[in-house]
């Protein structure tokens, strides 16, 4: 994961071998995930990616997946 150096915004990711250049952060929300079995809070990005493809990338602390692909 590639991040704004201003923002903390992520910037591009790697899916397998492919490599995704963000071109549109959709929308960005926190969920509060299963606080009671001492689940840590998320960040969700939705993004569009110049592969015309919108993700939905996770964050949590500092470590980052891919949560969801719509297509």
């Amino acid at each position: 994961m590639r991040l704004s150096p201003s923002d903390e915004t992520p910037i591009s990711f790697q899916d397998g071998q492919y490599i995704h250049t963000i071109t549109q952060v959709i929308n960005c929300w926190r969920e509060s995930g299963e606080w009671w079995n001492g689940e840590p809070p998320r960040q969700i990005w939705r993004v569009y990616t110049d592969k015309q493809a919108v993700f939905d990338l996770e964050q949590i602390d500092d470590s980052w997946s891919i949560y969801r692909v719509w297509d």
